[in-house]
């Protein structure tokens, strides 16, 4: 006797099957592409930070590339902080895009910093060896709990801060692209 395929349990699984490829390769390559970014178990208690609301400040147990920013350095600054992971595939492939907007408005006193929610010495290190190669000039902060405060649970994960301590734009809920969202920082638009 020969079995005829059941058409509703072969699309079902066909589904499962391109939403499984999708999380592994399609996640989103891009913070400046306004995606949706690679979904994560960050265990974040909150809603993600929305625009207008107020920026905490940046806690991590140690930082490398660069030294930790003080509340008083940011106050009245824009910045831009990316959370990432150095397993997260789109995280990395959006790095050459930040580095690019970092080289466009450093000299307008753009601050940029990531966190990483690398948690273990390999992730650590793993993370230590992709922002050399890469040439990622900013600081990086680890082991804080700044991205659970902020609710991520998508990443990669970017904020704009304005100059009031305020979220201007998130990857998740804002319109435009990140460069978009510096340029309005700045009063570009």
């Amino acid at each position: 006797m020969k079995r005829r395929p059941n058409p509703p349990l072969t699309l079902a699984l066909l589904l499962v099957g391109v939403l499984a490829l999708e999380a592994v390769i399609g996640c989103d390559s891009s913070p400046n592409a306004g995606g949706q970014g690679c979904p994560t178990d960050l265990g974040a208690p909150n809603e993600l930070l929305r625009p207008g609301r107020p920026f905490p400040p940046l806690v991590a147990e140690g930082w490398f590339n660069g030294d930790a920013p003080t509340p008083e350095e940011l106050k009245g600054q824009i910045y831009v902080v990316d959370i990432w992971a150095s397993w997260c595939g789109p995280c990395r492939n959006a790095t050459p895009e930040v580095i690019k907007l970092y080289e466009k408005y450093q000299d307008q006193g753009i601050r940029f910093f990531a966190l990483t929610v690398d948690d273990d010495a390999k992730g650590l290190e793993a993370a230590r060896i992709f922002v050399k190669r890469a040439g990622v000039p900013w600081p990086n902060g680890y082991g804080g709990n700044t991205p659970a405060v902020l609710g991520v649970t998508l990443l990669p994960t970017v904020f704009v801060v304005g100059r009031d301590g305020r979220v201007v734009w998130n990857n998740h809920h804002s319109p435009g692209t990140l460069d978009d969202a510096i340029a309005s920082a700045l009063g570009g638009f």
